[in-house]
């Protein structure tokens, strides 16, 4: 019965696949039509006491121990990836990726075994295109998309551990990297966030610049707003964590002010505690220099 099923399967994915099979087909499924019928014809004589039967088995055991091994040792190598170079997470996505092609290569070797067993003679062609069906067969997978995925990330090296990315609305360091997903911490909520790498490839990682606008009164004398941003910006860049400070200088015409921008250079993970503390050394120059910040108004007409 199992060649049967085998049989079926493999008649699923010819008809699946025919238009690649077309023109070599025919002398592979000759082949198997005959280890099939030789295969129902030691039914009759005992099939779970032929060679066959047994040899699968044994294939089958080999299979499963290999896949074992394969675990364990992605397993071993991972931890001691993980003490020797704990800021690589590019050696672990390897060892990931690798494994998934060994254990799909498993499976080709193991089917291809059996179906030796059964005198179905397979040529490198036909495991080739097994191969190529198996790996197409779980792309339709969501896990096979994370993996693909997360792949790509290792191997464009998009972002990695460390880096803070914006994914949606959600800034947040990354602090974990899988084959599979990523987890981001938020900035603002400290919150720990997994998305798939499928969905999450599309992230865009922040830089060290972050941009404060501030609005003042249109009355404003221009050189005195430069003047007391410009001193303003020498006071920032005493903070604690601030890399560097620049005055852009006039950004925008607002309603009902006009907006200066100020450039800070920060860590990304430390941006908004930094942004604030800046805010508030602007809030400080301002009132130093007797210069007070407009409220919003809003004009209302009425008929």
């Amino acid at each position: 019965m199992l060649v049967v099923f085998i049989f079926n399967i493999y008649e699923r994915f010819e008809y699946m696949y025919s238009f690649v099979l077309d023109g070599v087909t025919t002398d592979v499924m000759n082949q198997i039509t005959k280890g099939v019928m030789e295969a129902n014809a030691d039914f009759s004589k005992g099939y779970f006491t032929s060679p066959a039967f047994y040899l699968s088995l044994l294939a089958i055991a080999i299979f499963i121990v290999a896949w074992i091994f394969l675990n364990k040792g992605k397993k071993k190598l991972i931890e001691t990836t993980t003490v020797k170079y704990p800021n690589e997470s590019e050696r672990i996505m390897f060892i990931r990726v690798t494994t998934i092609i060994l254990k799909i290569i498993c499976i080709v070797a193991v089917i291809a075994t059996i179906l030796g067993f059964h005198g179905i003679r397979i040529s490198i062609f036909m495991l080739l295109l097994l191969f190529f069906i198996i790996v197409c067969t779980l792309a339709g997978q969501d896990a096979l998309k994370d993996c693909i995925a997360g792949t790509l990330i290792f191997v464009n090296r998009y972002f990695t551990i460390g880096d803070v990315i914006k994914y949606d609305n959600v800034e947040g360091k990354v602090i974990k990297m899988t084959l599979f997903v990523t987890r981001v911490q938020d900035l603002l909520t400290e919150d720990i966030i997994t998305v798939s790498n499928r969905m999450i490839s599309s992230a865009r990682v922040i830089s060290h610049f972050t941009a404060i606008n501030i609005g003042l009164p249109y009355d404003l004398p221009a050189n005195q707003a430069h003047q007391a941003l410009k001193e303003t910006c020498e006071e920032i860049k005493k903070i604690d964590g601030i890399e560097d400070c620049i005055y852009r200088g006039t950004n925008d015409f607002g309603d009902s002010a006009i907006l200066y921008q100020i450039g800070i250079y920060t860590a990304p993970e430390k941006k908004y505690a930094l942004r604030r503390a800046a805010l508030m050394k602007i809030q400080d120059g301002l009132d130093k220099a007797g210069i007070a910040i407009p409220l919003q108004q809003l004009e209302v007409h009425i008929k």
